[in-house]
């Protein structure tokens, strides 16, 4: 009779340990199918079983998943304990379930931002993962150790650890990876490769079903169209992300999704909200939410709000309610804090304190720039700085001072290029990858006209992205150095003689910035639409032109059509006062660093430099050895490289005459033919030389502008190439198509294989902005070494090769056969000819 009541005994046990693990295993399915609320009757009747049956593994599961549940409801703090209390038991777990546990409460670790218990609790995950087998644990415990290092602001770790969990072999999802990689590119800036990674979560995730996690996808949508000044589609996916979250219970996140629908709403057009009912709303959500303490960003969102209708003591009091920000806090979010402080500083007229947050911001973004060493993170970063930058400006403009309003524009600009040389990390990996891509783009070359080349064309851009992810991913920290205000930029612009204009859009109005002489002036040019549309025909124009077969008629219809858009973009760009300026410095705005300056009827045969900032133009040497002070000295003879690419006839010719040029005077010159020409070969003559012409086939690449290339025999070198670690070159002529030309970053930085250049060291970089024929570049380049050879700057030299370029018993202003090269970064001026004659080594 006892063994029989022991039997019946265990059989219940077993009865309640099975239904236990039922209900646990309902109460998932009903939280993904129908929300929180019916999932918590079906975890508690789990717990109450699992308790009832005295099986402490079964208690410790319970709690585990109760833990889980509410995590994804938002609750974290009713999360935390769950999982405390299932930790406690879990000695009573075989390990295969300890690393799942563990992984979960390191999740909730991480929304709670303590990195800390976060970092100790994902790495027992993945060594307990790791010994077990269990790879899906092992790949969402080092994945999420890569979201701790995103919230630690170290965003190269962050990407290294997530690829590193994406590269284990194993059957999960990589539905959550791709949203949590989808957030660390945002906070990088880097918005398009956001979004194709949220596209692909997307699929994922509607194929899986995943309810919660497409609604948290939704809302990184929400949040990337802010970051992109797509307010309609902020709100209508913040709007569908908070329905599903509604429905599902989990009103934490229903409360992000409100933060951002008010934030689209708030920075939207004027128009499209009641400003009333927007305030009223922000205001009410972000008292009423429910979190304790109140969320921080809902605050400044109703102090904002409470500004635009000039509540200016409730803005005060939300703001000081939100308080002062964590240092561990995203960028972002710091920069947001800046900004609305500076806000509430401008509507109370204290604007020492509002300049105070505009510079704290400033050096904030400034200080992790400076953190990275990948030049595409870099500039991607300031996209995050754009609202403090506009309202800095605003700011220099009320106060009616052109000086206010150049320092202004120059504290922002180009801060990318600021960083303090570093030496990079050795990477075999990039290395291996660059070689790789260089071996498919020679394939790719060589392909016969009708050979089938898409499997190869995939190729090239898998390769691509993965040397762009690889360089995120490595580190490098350097310092930022501070920008030249006006009164440091204008004894060099007396030095040289020159002029300088500089260029912002506001309201989406071009505005010029003229310095000089003793006057600084500001004054709006007109629409930037029409800015661009002119731009573009004149790009397309120049382009038609190049083409060596195009039928004289249409030649000469094509010139015509050049030559009244070029008239008309010089009238909407150039303020009339520079008319007659010999030496004219530009600063560019967004696509304004691709205007052929020297092709401009007021440009033609006056110098023009184009500088990424008047601060780089400044520190430039070229600017430091004001070149209207006669020639430098040196005691050793120049060192000139001239190397030749495959497929231009003339090239070989060209670097020829060209070394013949600087022999004559004294250089000691190193030309290359075209079948020596590889990427080594220019890197080393990239370090070795004090002037490097390169004579080849370029491309600039819109879309990832460091695949700017030049065609090289072998494959093409890379902005990705560029020797990082050693001096460049003082000046580089790139005598091929397309080098000049530039891509707009938002926060108006820019990136091409010149700006590489340039932001590495080299002070001046002659390219041109669109194609040319070979002819006119051969013709125009020799016109420009001649005239450096005899003593002119860089600038002054082209002048005279593009004005000495035109066919001469042609117009003044023949365009058929136009030479769009631009002097970009400073001034440069080769030194006086050594005693001892240089030699010319083929």
């Amino acid at each position: 009779m006892p063994a029989a009541t022991s039997d019946a005994d265990d059989l219940a046990v077993a009865a309640l340990r099975g239904r236990a693990r039922l209900l646990l295993t309902l109460a998932f399915s009903d939280f993904e199918l129908h929300g929180l609320d019916r999932s918590r009757e079906s975890v508690s009747a789990a717990l109450l079983a699992a308790q009832e049956s005295g099986t402490p593994e079964v208690v410790a599961l319970a709690h585990d998943l109760r833990g889980l549940i509410l995590i994804r409801g938002g609750d974290l703090r009713g999360s935390l304990v769950e999982l405390d209390l299932a930790v406690a038991l879990e000695g009573h777990l075989p390990e295969r379930e300890r690393g799942s546990l563990l992984l979960n409460r390191g999740t909730v670790h991480l929304f709670r931002r303590d990195l800390a218990a976060a970092r100790a609790d994902l790495s027992r995950s993945i060594e307990l993962a790791a010994a077990t087998g269990d790879g899906q644990v092992e790949f969402k415990a080092r994945h999420n150790l890569g979201y701790a290092e995103f919230l630690a602001g170290d965003l190269p770790r962050a990407l290294d650890t997530m690829a590193r969990a994406d590269a284990l072999d194993v059957p999960v999802s990589r539905s959550v990876w791709l949203l949590d990689r989808a957030r660390v590119l945002m906070e990088a800036g880097l918005l398009a490769d956001a979004e194709a990674s949220l596209a692909s979560a997307v699929t994922l995730l509607r194929s899986e079903r995943a309810g919660q996690d497409l609604a948290e996808t939704q809302l990184e949508r929400a949040q990337l169209a802010l970051l992109q000044g797509n307010w309609e589609a902020a709100v209508a996916h913040s709007t569908r992300a908070k329905r599903e979250f509604v429905r599902r219970g989990a009103a934490g996140w229903a409360t992000r999704a409100d933060v951002t629908r008010w934030q689209a709403q708030l920075d939207s057009p004027p128009g499209g909200h009641g400003a009333t009912r927007v305030v009223r709303e922000v205001t009410r959500g972000a008292t009423d939410a429910p979190t304790d303490p109140p969320d921080p960003r809902s605050l400044l969102l109703a102090a904002e709000a409470n500004l635009r209708l000039g509540r200016v003591v409730e803005a005060s009091s939300l703001l000081e309610l939100a308080g002062a920000g964590r240092a561990d806090d995203a960028l972002s979010s710091r920069l947001h804090q800046h900004l609305v402080r500076a806000q509430v500083a401008t509507a109370t007229q204290d604007r020492t304190t509002a300049r105070r947050e505009l510079r704290a911001g400033l050096t904030t973004l400034a200080r992790e720039q400076a953190r990275h060493h990948s030049l595409d993170l870099r500039t991607a970063m300031a996209v995050h700085g754009r609202r403090l930058a506009e309202l800095d400006v605003r700011l220099a403009l009320e106060s009616g001072s052109g000086s206010r309003v150049f320092d202004a524009l120059e504290r922002w600009r180009a801060m990318s290029h600021r960083r303090t040389a570093v030496t990079p990390p050795d990477d075999d990996g990039l290395a291996g990858l660059l070689t790789e891509l260089r071996l498919v783009a020679e394939d790719l070359r060589g392909a016969p006209p009708e050979a089938r080349v898409d499997g190869l064309r995939r190729r090239q851009r898998r390769l691509q992205q993965a040397v762009r992810e690889r360089e995120w991913q490595l580190r490098g920290d350097g310092r930022s150095r501070p920008e030249a205000r006006l009164r440091e930029v204008r004894p060099v612009l007396a030095a040289t003689g020159s002029d300088l204009v500089a260029y912002v859009v506001l309201d989406q109005q071009l505005l010029a910035v003229t310095v000089r002489g003793p006057r600084c002036t500001v004054e709006v040019r007109g629409p930037w639409a029409e800015v661009e549309v002119l731009l573009t025909r004149v790009l397309a124009d120049l382009d038609a032109l190049s083409g060596p077969h195009l039928p004289a008629p249409l030649r000469t219809a094509v010139a015509a059509s050049l030559r009244r858009d070029l008239a008309r973009l010089d009238a909407l760009v150039l303020p009339s006062g520079l008319a007659d300026s010999s030496r004219l410095v530009v600063v560019p705005s967004r696509t304004l660093a691709s205007v052929p300056w020297t092709l401009l009827p007021r440009r033609r045969g006056r110098s023009t430099t184009v500088a990424l900032s008047a601060t780089s133009w400044v520190r430039g040497s070229g600017a430091a050895r004001a070149p209207t002070r006669g020639r430098p000295l040196s005691d050793t003879p120049l060192r000139v490289g001239a190397v030749a690419g495959p497929g231009l006839p003339l090239a070989a010719s060209e670097v020829l005459d060209v070394a013949r040029l600087w022999a004559g005077a004294g250089a000691e010159t190193v030309s290359v033919p075209a079948q020596d020409g590889v990427a080594s070969v220019l890197t080393d003559a990239l370090v070795g030389s004090d002037l490097v012409h390169i004579a080849a086939h370029g491309t600039h690449h819109r879309s990832n502008p460091l695949f700017s290339s030049i065609t090289l025999t072998g494959g093409p070198l890379y902005a990705y190439d560029l020797p990082q670690d050693a001096r460049l070159a003082g000046h580089v002529v790139l005598a091929a198509c397309d080098l000049g030309l530039v891509t707009p970053r938002p926060g108006d930085e820019v990136l091409g294989l010149t700006a590489a250049l340039l932001s590495l060291g080299t002070t001046c970089v002659v390219s041109a902005v669109s194609r040319v024929d070979d002819a006119t570049a051969l013709a125009t380049m020799l016109h420009y070494h001649r005239a450096l050879v005899a003593g002119a700057d860089s600038a002054s030299a082209l002048a005279q090769a593009v004005d000495g370029s035109r066919d001469p018993e042609g117009p003044d202003d023949d365009l058929e056969h136009p030479s769009p090269f631009v002097c970009f970064g400073s001034a440069w001026t080769a030194p006086a000819p050594t005693p001892a004659a240089g030699q010319a080594r083929g």
